[in-house]
């Protein structure tokens, strides 16, 4: 069933995007991503040590920022120092308005989640994953003159925890790769384990939200592998579009292409139930965190996200390319 609904899926794709009807290697990203604001560039600067990051905790940052900053409208100001800090991963986003209220052209929403949406492809395609900044520019079409709106650093993470720390709920239960080796004999008797050479690993997984246990997420590997950059990159162009909608707005399905086109990620909501712009954005967050991050498993998968026992969404991640590019890149993705 799953398969026949990937493959009218690719139908349905393929015609609405007449020209990667032979070619799935056109890039589908640029068509999923909102018109950049008039005026908006984007402009990365690494700095002299050249220090590396975790390229995981790149992705993971950037998709937690664009998840969490997407609420307000696209063209809101933005006048706040913020922070994401993944103390885990060793990497962390500052994000720094430069314009005051005075100024003719002020940063806003619109030119951060665009300038970090454009500044991760960018580094991805030259994979070079150092500390490094974007500057937010404007410039004017008449005068030529450029104005800094703002500055975000990717920089290494802070090893403090947050102070809410000590008060953090329990962890969340959950069923996943190495993670719960007393199911593994009825998993197997299931079906969703493989045996490689005697050992069994585990490809499905399940996780309880640990502050809202009504929310839950299950997820089965196909074992077909993709570039970590692939996965990461459809879920911030999956994102991305619908950043520039109202954040309340419903939406019944959501598409992310990757940086190369050889990647396909959709979801969609079930049973006449919808999710807002903004649950999209937290359940693409969750499939980052708990899937992938947490697994460090990088495949093919099909996800279920489940409210109050009811299943509101699902979805998976399909690799177009077989031939070839299989494995995971060396981009240093660290425990």
């Amino acid at each position: 069933m799953i398969l026949a609904l990937k493959t009218l899926a690719l139908l349905l794709l393929a015609h609405h995007y007449l020209h990667l009807a032979t070619a799935w290697t056109l890039p589908l990203r640029r068509l999923n991503a909102p018109p950049p604001p008039s005026g908006f560039k984007m402009q990365l600067h690494y700095e002299d040590s050249d220090r590396p990051l975790n390229p995981l905790g790149i992705y993971i940052c950037a998709i937690q920022a664009m998840a969490q900053w997407s609420g307000p409208a696209w063209d809101s100001l933005v006048h706040d120092v913020r922070d994401i800090d993944h103390p885990g991963l060793k990497v962390g986003i500052t994000l720094v308005p430069f314009a005051g209220p005075g100024e003719p052209h002020q940063l806003r929403l619109s030119h951060v989640l665009m300038g970090l949406y454009q500044a991760v492809l960018e580094i991805t395609a030259q994979s070079r994953f150092r500390v490094f900044g974007i500057r937010l520019l404007h410039v004017d079409a008449a005068t030529g003159r450029v104005d800094t709106l703002g500055l975000m650093e990717f920089r290494p993470g802070r090893n403090s925890p947050p102070a809410a720390a000590a008060a953090a709920p329990p962890p969340p239960r959950r069923i996943g790769s190495k993670r719960a080796r007393e199911v593994s004999s009825s998993l197997a008797a299931s079906g969703s384990e493989n045996m490689t050479a005697g050992v069994v690993v585990v490809v499905s997984g399940h996780f309880v939200h640990p502050v809202y246990p009504w929310l839950t997420l299950d997820w089965t590997f196909d074992g077909q592998k993709i570039r970590v950059s692939e996965i990461f990159t459809c879920i911030l162009d999956a994102i991305i579009s619908t950043a520039d909608e109202p954040g309340s707005q419903q939406r019944s399905s959501v598409l992310g292409v990757s940086l190369q086109g050889d990647t396909v990620l959709h979801m969609n909501t079930v049973d006449q139930m919808r999710l807002s712009n903004q649950g999209t954005q937290n359940v693409l967050l969750m499939v980052a965190r708990e899937i992938f991050e947490k697994e460090r498993r990088f495949e093919e998968v099909d996800f279920r996200f489940t409210d109050h026992g009811r299943v509101a969404a699902e979805g998976w991640f399909l690799k177009m390319k077989r031939n070839g590019g299989e494995g995971v890149e060396g981009v240093g993705v660290e425990e």
